[in-house]
């Protein structure tokens, strides 16, 4: 639900004839003058077709692989796609025959892909 902001109070916006304080946080209105706050607005981003994608809960969900020891999603509005940076963990790096010092190039490479296939 869309507010008007208030003329010269760009911290307040008008929603339904009630004046609320902007916060920058995600809120949903329950009841006549009553907002619950649900997540913060600058955790979320909105891809070029528009959809809004919440990051925080994509890593902590692909965080739980064993695959992956730190995981990193980004995108913006020009993009149609999220992008996710992966750290893979050293037992899969063992697994793919890649030492755990390998260089970023190396997971690149061909014999890499073919590998993770």
């Amino acid at each position: 639900m869309a507010g008007e902001a208030l003329e010269g109070e760009s911290e307040w916006v008008l929603i339904n004839g009630v004046r609320y304080f902007r916060t920058g946080d995600v809120g949903e209105l329950i009841a006549p003058g009553q907002v619950r706050v649900i997540d913060r607005c600058k955790n979320h981003f909105k891809l070029a077709q528009g959809m809004y994608v919440a990051p925080e809960p994509l890593e902590e969900m692909f965080s739980l692989s064993s695959m992956a020891d730190q995981i990193f999603i980004w995108g913006c509005g020009y993009m149609h796609s999220v992008v996710a940076v992966v750290v893979p963990t050293t037992e899969l790096l063992g697994h793919l025959g890649l030492p755990e010092t390998e260089s970023l190039t190396a997971c690149t490479s061909e014999t890499y892909t073919e590998k993770a296939r």
